[in-house]
Order: structure tokens, then sequence, then C-alpha cells
């Protein structure tokens, strides 16, 4: 006999558990409609050419490829049979999204002429990465994303950040929101030397907040990249945009490192995205409310090779939460102004973030925020004593529902000790109790299963007594 199992990374949800997870997704969506976005919807699978490419190369590895139907092996020409690399991408062309910015960009271009723009849509789905699982890391998750596509402003920037603010309140979980913006980051380029160096670079500061930053220097110096140990040093030191300038003048003016690249950002396009940065980021700070909780982190990177702008990163920062809860961010995106030019639309500007819907509900179970919510259901289970007792249950079931009040059934006519553990187990606030007299008096023993007091009510007076116990 086969003993039942679950693949690596992946979960089941019992009802309570699913139940706080829509319970979550219900207040992010009251947000995202309060905001003006709209959902959309993406297929689990994408042709592997959308996905390649997007996420850099350590993002590629981790895409979950399927494999095509068929007889594909035998297919296959005989000198890819060794190499298993090549051999997958003559035997699979579709796999499973990896996150759902990169189906977005797909999804306006092949519908722009029925969008109107700015687009700004919300999409709350599962994604899937061939990631090794820990705490906090999952092979399939979901995703909760707005972006805003078309519009090239601050403003859109600002309004993101506020809705994480906004929605976090909400949720009851204190946080605090990280920004930065690529551009500080790209002038970093001529003090690297490289463009393949900085790209080795910003894999490296990436891991910050899970290998900190003494880690980041052991791994620059494991990747031969020694000579960027000083650049990551002076970038944790930068406290705010001004000591950033000065502290890369200085830097500059040290003139250690020559640009290897020839088609490489100079010096002066790295001080002009570097000014654009700057002024961005100031600009978005004066449109925020007055918030503690959003702060400046010039080494927070955002991997993904996409982002062009401005970047954020949410972590969980509340009080309740353990002194060793270690879990990562909860949230993340950033500005793509280039995304749809890889799939023949150019110049269309975006910007979007992301909640990590597993992450939150971890965090907020380890902070608490689930330790006061009551399995109780406000309704009745209907408890019939025999089968002649059925037609009736059924009818004051339907008469419950039709009021707006949960109600069902019992199943059979079993012992009323089991029903009564049935309506327990389940969490009812009460019980309508029907054997020989109630059928005989067409009335119900409601029966309220918080005080165990109970009375007989007739039918047509069941909808209203029941409204006015559960105070609905």
């Amino acid at each position: 006999m086969q003993k039942p199992s679950l693949p690596s990374g992946t979960r089941d949800f019992a009802p309570q558990v699913l139940k706080r997870r829509q319970a979550i997704m219900r207040v992010l969506e009251q947000v995202f409609l309060s905001h003006g976005f709209d959902p959309i919807e993406t297929p689990a699978l994408e042709n592997l050419k959308t996905l390649q490419g997007k996420y850099g190369d350590e993002g590629d590895q981790l895409l979950f490829r399927i494999l095509n139907s068929g007889d594909f092996m035998g297919k296959a020409p005989e000198e890819l049979r060794g190499d298993s690399k090549a051999l997958s991408s003559h035997i699979s062309d579709r796999g499973l999204r990896y996150d759902l910015t990169v189906p977005l960009a797909r999804f306006v271009v092949m519908n722009r002429g029925q969008l109107t723009f700015p687009f700004k849509r919300y999409q709350m789905q599962p994604v899937w990465r061939a990631d090794r699982p820990q705490k906090g890391r999952y092979r399939e998750f979901w995703q909760c994303d707005i972006d805003i596509v078309g519009a090239d402003s601050v403003l859109c920037e600002a309004e993101l950040v506020e809705m994480y603010l906004e929605s976090f309140a909400k949720l009851g979980l204190g946080v605090q929101v990280r920004i930065n913006h690529r551009g500080l980051l790209d002038a970093l380029l001529p003090a690297l030397g490289s463009k393949s160096a900085w790209n080795e670079f910003m894999i490296s500061i990436d891991k910050a907040d899970k290998i900190g930053r003494d880690g980041v220097s052991q791994d620059l110096i494991n990747r031969e990249m020694g000579h960027a140990v000083p650049v990551w040093e002076w970038l944790c030191e930068a406290q705010d945009l001004d000591s950033f300038e000065a502290k890369l003048e200085a830097f500059e003016d040290r003139k250690i490192y020559e640009v290897e690249d020839a088609n490489a950002q100079s010096v002066e396009q790295g001080k002009t995205a570097c000014e654009k940065a700057i002024h961005d980021l100031k600009l978005l700070k004066s449109l925020l409310p007055d918030q503690a909780s959003v702060v400046l982190d010039l080494t927070l990177a955002r991997g993904l090779s996409y982002y062009t702008g401005a970047v954020f990163e949410v972590s969980a920062d509340d009080a309740r939460l353990p002194a060793d809860f270690r879990l990562g961010s909860i949230g993340g995106g950033g500005r793509y102004d280039n995304l749809t030019g890889a799939f023949g639309l150019a110049d269309v500007p975006g910007v979007g973030v992301s909640f990590g819907l597993d992450r939150i509900y971890d965090t907020m179970e380890a902070a608490g925020l689930f330790a006061e919510d009551s399995q109780a259901i406000a309704g009745v289970l209907l408890c019939p004593m025999d089968e002649e007792s059925f037609a009736l249950a059924t009818q004051a079931s339907r008469d419950l529902r039709a009021a707006g009040i949960p109600s069902e059934v019992y199943p059979s006519a079993a012992k009323l000790k089991k029903q009564l553990d049935y309506a327990n187990n389940r969490g009812y606030a009460l019980v309508g109790i029907i054997g020989d007299q109630e059928r005989a008096e067409q009335c119900i023993m409601l029966k309220n299963l918080q005080t165990g007091q109970q009375e007989k009510i007739g039918m047509q007076q069941l909808t209203e007594q029941v409204k006015g116990v559960l105070g609905v």
C-alpha cells in the first residue's frame, strides 16, 4: 500500500487555515478595489520563451519545466541525449509561472487594444519555483500583486507604498517598508569595473537579509570579487542620499578601477542615473504620509533583472513577534520600464509590488493575530431525531439560509449527542432539534450551545428569533 505524501515544498490547507488565508485576501482585495485596481487571471502554464531571460541566471534555474507530451526522447537528436541542459530545451517548451509580473507584461501586450491606460490591475494566484524548501520558502506559494502599467510618474510608486501601509494596518500587523532605487546601484558600475562584475555584485548583495553584511563580503570573495568588498562596505555605511552622493564622488576620485566593457555604462551616465534616482526618491518620500515605517535602505537590491527604478521590500516589524522569529520579506517589488519590450511593445513603463500571502500568514500566526479568532459559525445546525423529521428540518434550514443565516441539516437521524458533538466541532452557535413533538407542533427546539438555554420556537417565528439571538 502506498503511503500518502506531498511533493517537497507544497502543503495542504485545513479549513481553518484556509479561512484565515481567504480573510487576508479579502482585506487586500478591498484595498485594491478602493484604489481603482481591476482583477485579472493568467494561466498557470506559460511558454518557456515567455519566462526565460526575465529573472536573471539564478531565476532561470528555478523555473519548473513541463515535459512535452508524446515520445519526446525518441524525437530528440542523438547529439543532445548526453547533454541534460541542451536536452531540456528540446523536450520542454512550457513551464509553470515563476511570478505574476512577467505574465502581466505578456497579457498587456496581447490585450493592449482592450485595455485603458494607465492599466491598474491586481492578481492573486499561486506561483512555482524549484527552490530549496525551508522555513518561509515554498515551491508553491501565492502572490497578491498590484501593478500600474503605462505611467512613469512617481505618484504610482507613492500609491503602491501607501497601499502597503494601508493593507498591513487593516491586517493589524506592524511592518517596515524599505525603499531604494536601481539608479543608485547602476552608478556603482564604474567602481566595480564591468557589467558582469556589477551583475555578480547585485546577486551577492541581494542575499544580505539572509547572510548579513559580513556574509556578503565573504560571498564576494568567494566569487573572486574581492575588489568589490570596499564598494559594499561603503554602501552599507551610507546612511542617506546626501552621504551616498558624497561617498560615490570620493570613490570615483580614487580612480582605482576601469570599466572593461566597451558598451558599458560610463561614469557620466552613472551620475545622470544617480541624480534621477535621488530626485525620484526625495519626491516619493514627500508624497507619502508621515510614516516612520518607510525607510531608505541603500543596500536593497531586489535581484530580479527587470527592475529599472525604485525598488521596495516589506518586512515585519511587530513587537508581538518572538525575538527569534526570522522569515525574510513579506512583500516587495519595483519599477520595470522595459519589460513589455521583450514581447515587442517598447516604451511602456510599469511599476508593481507583491504581497507574499504565505509569509504574511506565517508572520501573523507567529504574532498571535489569529489567537482570538473564533471558529463559531453564526448559524444553526438542524438536528432531526428521525427520518420523519427530515422534511421539517430541511424547510427550516432553507428558510434560515433565505434570510442570510448559515444553516445545514445533519445528514442522518443519529443520536442527539453525536449531532451536538458535530455542531460543537463545527463551531455552530445554535442547534435546532426536531423530534416527534416538535414535528407535531410545527416548531423547533432551539438550543444555544454557548449558554445551554433552549426554548421551542414556532416555524413562523424561527428566522426572527434566530436573528435576535445571533444579533444579525
